[in-house]
């Protein structure tokens, strides 16, 4: 049986090689489904910090969920990540729609209280034009706080991108 600690850090290094490529790799088109997550954990080691993540499809970040979202900022050592990853896991398989998205982040989050929290699962479209909180006050931001939370249109869709690339570094 693998130790718990070697176990430990090859995931956490699975899941910063992953989230490598995948962040320098990312291209967004409306089919795109991503999520905004941050640390949850003192700013002095990295809490606070967040980041979007964009995969091409829904199977494809659940993929990613169900594999690495447990490990994507540094581990606390506070909990048995086994059994965090675990729970993620099975959340994570859970999305199949963006109706399911808004309830698996909650049950996400309870899970990696203290390690990760998720802000926002979804559609890029949905930041672009969508209604719920996130999106709007997304919208509002990239306007420069004008609680301006109309649309992304077409010709500003390359600076709202950019935006994003930086929003919560």
């Amino acid at each position: 049986m693998q130790d718990y600690d070697q176990w430990l850090v090859d995931r956490v290094e699975k899941a910063d090689e992953t989230s490598e490529s995948i962040l320098t790799n990312m291209h967004l088109t409306d089919e795109s489904w991503g999520f905004y997550c941050w640390g949850d954990a003192p700013g002095g080691i990295g809490g606070g910090v967040g980041v979007f993540y964009w995969f091409p499809n829904l199977p494809k970040l659940c993929g990613f969920l169900a594999e690495h979202g447990a490990f994507i900022f540094p581990v606390s050592g506070r909990k048995d990540m086994r059994i965090v990853a675990s729970e993620v896991k099975i959340a994570a398989n859970k999305i199949i729609n963006e109706d399911t998205a808004t309830a698996v982040t909650d049950q996400i989050n309870t899970v990696l209280k203290g390690e990760a929290q998720f802000e926002w699962i979804g559609r890029y479209v949905d930041l672009l034009a969508g209604n719920g909180e996130f999106p709007r006050r997304l919208r509002s931001q990239f306007r420069g706080g004008e609680n301006d939370y109309s649309s992304i249109e077409a010709n500003e869709r390359p600076e709202f991108d950019d935006f994003l690339a930086t929003y919560g570094v």
